[in-house]
């Protein structure tokens, strides 16, 4: 099986180019991932703030 060596190249460099941008889209997906787990937090403190407010008050004022 006769393989070009230019075709071999072409084919090593589209097989590099191809993992670079897998490797950016993981990449961003994870920065995505930690973004989203930051602000579902930062939503679910507020939300137990909320809600846990009221309850103080009512101790605080036996």
């Amino acid at each position: 099986m006769d393989v070009s060596p230019a075709l071999l190249v072409d084919r090593v460099l589209q097989t590099r180019n191809n993992q670079t941008t897998q490797d950016v889209q993981i990449s961003v997906l994870k920065k995505v991932m930690d973004m989203q787990e930051s602000a579902s937090a930062a939503l679910l403190n507020a939300v137990a703030g909320i809600f846990r407010w009221p309850v103080e008050a009512r101790w605080a004022r036996r």
